[in-house]
C-alpha cells in the first residue's frame, strides 16, 4: 500500500463536519436509494461536500448511468451493500464487528496495512474492508434477510426494486463454500469444490484477472437469472487449500475454521482485509490502474483522474495486439464505466485511426461497458467522414 504523509491538522470525523443541511441531504439520498431512484440518490449524496470523492458515490453514479439497463445480479449485489448501510439494527453491526475482530484479528490489527490518513479512521476502514465482518453481518446475522422484509416505504425497499434483483430473496440462505478456481469458457468460469472436486459453473465477472487458476477461495454461490444461473455474491476471499477444503466439508463452521487458522498463523495476519471492491466485477475498485502496470487493489500515488487518460491510451493493445484483450476484458470494462472517463478525456481517441480498436473492444468487453465502446465507434466513423 502507498503511504500518505502525516496529517497537519487534527482529525475531525465526518459527522462532526456535517451541517443540518448535509444531514438532510444524506437522509434524502438514503430514501431515494430505497426507492431505487439512483439518480436522485446521487444528486442528494453529492450535496454533502465530504462525500464527493467517496467510493460509494461513484457506485451510485454508475448505477444512475446504467438505470434500467443494470442487470439483476448487479442490483442484487447493490442490495447486499445496502443491507449494511441502511441496517436499522445497530446491535447487529456491533456484534459483526466484535466477532470479526476476535476471529480475523486475534493478534491485533496492523494499522500500516490499512493505509490510514488518520488513526481514528481505523474502525470505519475495518468495518468497510474486512471480508469476514461483511459476511457475518449480511448473511449469518440476517442483514440482507431483514432488508428484504416486505416493509412499506419509506422505511422499506420499494417492491419493484426487490423484483429487479431477480432471485435475491434466496441469496440470504446461500451457504459458504470452499473452491478451487478453474478454467474459463467464454463468460462461464468453473469453480471446483475444494473437497470433492465437483464442478460448479458461474457467470465470470473477472475473477481470473486477479487470481490464477488453481487458487483456492471462500465464497457463496448465489442464483441469478443470467446463464449459467449462478454467480459469486461478491469478491471471494483467497485462502490456502486446507482452509478451502475444511470449509467445503463443513460450510456452517466457516467462521470458526477461518478464525482458528488465522489464530494459529496458518493464514497470514490481515488476510481478511480486502481493497475497496467493485460493485460491477469480482475485482478491486479501479482495477483498471493495472493496465498501466500499477498493483491491482493498491492506492496509486497519483490521483485516479490523472491516470484515466493514460489508461485509455494503454488500450492500443486492441489495435496492435488484439489477442491480448480477452485477458484484460473486465479491467477494460471497469475503465469504460468509470465516472472519471468523461467525453473530454475520450475526445482525443475519437479518430479514424482508432475505429478498428474500438470496434474490437465493443465485441470483447462485458455487456455493461459495451455501449461506451460502441459510442466511440460512431465518433470515430463521424470523424472519418468529416475529414474525408
Amino acid at each position: 500500500m502507498s503511504r500518505r504523509r502525516k496529517p497537519t491538522r487534527p482529525y475531525r470525523s465526518i459527522a462532526s463536519q456535517m451541517s443540518p443541511e448535509h444531514h438532510e441531504a444524506f437522509a434524502a439520498s438514503q430514501a431515494a436509494e430505497l426507492r431505487g431512484d439512483w439518480a436522485a440518490a446521487l444528486r442528494h449524496y453529492r450535496r454533502v461536500p465530504m462525500f464527493r470523492d467517496s467510493t460509494y458515490g461513484e457506485q451510485l453514479e454508475v448505477l444512475a448511468a446504467l438505470g434500467d439497463d443494470a442487470p439483476g445480479w448487479l442490483v442484487a449485489r447493490w442490495l447486499t451493500v445496502t443491507a449494511r448501510r441502511h441496517g436499522v439494527d445497530q446491535r447487529r453491526s456491533k456484534v459483526a464487528f466484535e466477532a470479526g475482530m476476535a476471529l480475523a484479528h486475534p493478534h491485533g490489527v496492523d494499522l500500516e496495512a490499512l493505509d490510514l490518513t488518520y488513526p481514528e479512521q481505523a474502525t470505519s476502514q475495518l468495518w468497510g474492508r474486512d471480508w469476514m465482518m461483511r459476511q457475518l453481518e449480511v448473511y449469518e446475522l440476517g442483514g440482507l434477510r431483514d432488508l428484504l422484509l416486505p416493509i412499506p416505504p419509506p422505511l422499506g425497499l420499494a417492491p419493484e426494486l426487490v423484483e429487479r434483483g431477480g432471485p435475491v430473496t434466496r441469496w440470504g440462505r446461500a451457504a459458504m463454500g470452499g473452491y478451487r478456481v478453474g478454467g474459463l469458457d467464454d463468460e462461464v468460469r468453473t469453480l471446483h469444490d475444494a473437497r470433492s472436486g465437483a464442478p460448479r459453473e458461474i457467470l465470470d465477472l473477472g475473477l481470473g484477472e486477479q487470481v490464477d487458476e488453481g487458487t483456492h477461495v471462500l465464497g457463496r454461490l448465489v442464483p441469478v437469472d443470467d446463464e449459467p444461473g449462478l454467480v459469486l455474491e461478491g469478491p471471494p476471499l483467497v485462502v490456502d487449500e486446507p482452509t478451502a477444503a475444511a470449509v467445503a466439508g463443513r460450510p456452517p463452521g466457516w467462521a470458526e475454521i477461518l478464525g482458528t487458522r488465522i489464530a494459529s498463523r496458518r493464514l497470514p495476519l490481515g488476510c481478511t482485509l480486502q481493497p475497496d471492491a467493485s460493485l460491477t466485477a469480482d475485482l478491486p475498485h479501479r482495477s483498471w490502474v493495472s493496465l498501466l502496470g500499477l498493483p491491482m487493489g493498491e492506492r496509486p500515488d497519483q490521483r485516479p483522474d490523472t491516470l484515466v487518460g493514460q489508461a485509455v491510451a494503454a488500450l492500443r493493445m486492441a489495435r496492435d495486439r488484439p489477442e491480448r484483450v480477452p485477458a484484460h476484458r473486465h479491467r477494460i470494462g471497469e475503465l469504460m464505466i468509470d465516472p472519471l472517463l468523461d467525453h473530454e478525456r475520450l475526445a482525443r481517441f475519437a479518430t479514424p485511426q482508432h475505429l478498428l480498436a474500438w470496434d474490437h473492444l465493443a465485441g470483447a468487453v462485458p455487456a455493461l461497458a459495451r455501449a461506451r465502446c460502441q459510442e466511440m465507434v460512431v465518433w470515430c466513423d463521424a470523424a472519418g467522414e468529416a475529414t474525408g
